[in-house]
């Protein structure tokens, strides 16, 4: 839900990533509206704060959300790296750095 102060809705969590350069797609669904967006999350040892701004068309609506790990870039004859993502804390809010 769009709070009072104008903050937008979001997801955030706190992540720790090793290996690789693949992406992480974060996707919602709420009956046949889906959405998707790439996340650039840097390979991280600690424990690191992520924000996701969600589309404001969805605030206060019901959502099933994804996160999906892809690999990297792999060569004929060399194997790809072995990546690893840790979620915590995971929860949909409000953020004020996302549009209301």
């Amino acid at each position: 839900a769009v709070s009072a102060s104008g903050a937008g809705p979001a997801v955030r969590f706190f992540y720790r990533r090793s290996g690789g350069g693949g992406t992480v797609n974060l996707a919602l669904q709420n009956g046949s509206f889906v959405w998707s967006g790439t996340v650039l999350l840097s390979p991280a040892l600690n424990w690191t704060r992520q924000v996701v701004c969600l589309p404001s068309s969805r605030a206060g609506l019901p959502v099933s959300l994804t996160f999906l790990q892809s690999g990297g870039p792999g060569t004929c004859g060399s194997a790809t790296v072995t990546e690893r993502l840790d979620l915590d804390d995971v929860e949909v809010t409000t953020d004020s750095s996302c549009p209301p």
